[in-house]
């Protein structure tokens, strides 16, 4: 398989399944509820004030409706909680294929500040473009690097590609040699076993 077919690929790979939950809890529109429940208990005080009902009815009735209502606040915060908490799971998932990527593909770009900001705007376009919803994690990143070299082959010519992007062994062929040994040096073993072959 070419470098070129293991990139598209890659680019093309469906996100893994969500992480199971670490809670499960379905998010309820609390509102309705809570006002329904107030409603209740008004009515309830007003059958007190009638005289309809006895004290010990309208306190037996009264905690009834606390615990109805403290039950759907327990409900809605252990939504906010399971949403949050899938949330930072997601979050650490991204993290995840963020260091991978970047120890092994990026590991040059890693070395340059405004490489890495360059290729921070191509994940940030990479993420924000509808076709690449549910693309897993790896693919995105393999997106905004393609992205992130054809930015530099266009500013800069093939040469410059080398960047986390595979080495220009042409251009490397014509430097005088401490240069060649100092853009040697700065190879990924891959890069480097490559070049040497």
């Amino acid at each position: 398989m070419t470098d070129e077919t293991e990139l598209h690929n890659v680019e093309h790979e469906a996100a893994a399944p969500a992480p199971l939950p670490l809670l499960h809890a379905e998010a309820i529109d609390a509102g309705p509820m809570l006002a329904e429940l107030a409603a209740h208990e008004d009515a309830w005080t007003a059958k007190f004030d009638d005289g309809d009902i006895t004290a010990k009815e309208f306190r037996a009735g009264l905690a009834a409706i606390t615990d109805r209502k403290d039950a759907i606040q327990w409900e809605r915060q252990k939504a906010d909680l399971a949403r949050e908490m899938a949330e930072g799971q997601r979050m650490n998932q991204w993290a995840g294929a963020v260091k991978e990527f970047m120890t092994t593909t990026g590991a040059n770009i890693a070395k340059s500040y405004p490489a890495m900001v360059a290729l921070d705007v191509a994940v940030k376009k990479a993420h924000a473009d509808p076709a690449n919803r549910g693309l897993s994690d790896k693919a995105i990143l393999s997106k905004a690097h393609r992205m992130f070299r054809d930015d530099l082959q266009t500013a800069f010519g093939p040469s410059e590609t080398s960047m986390g992007g595979g080495v220009d062994h042409r251009s490397l062929d014509k430097l005088d040699p401490i240069a060649l040994e100092d853009a040697v040096a700065s190879m990924t073993p891959e890069e480097r076993d490559a070049y040497l072959r």
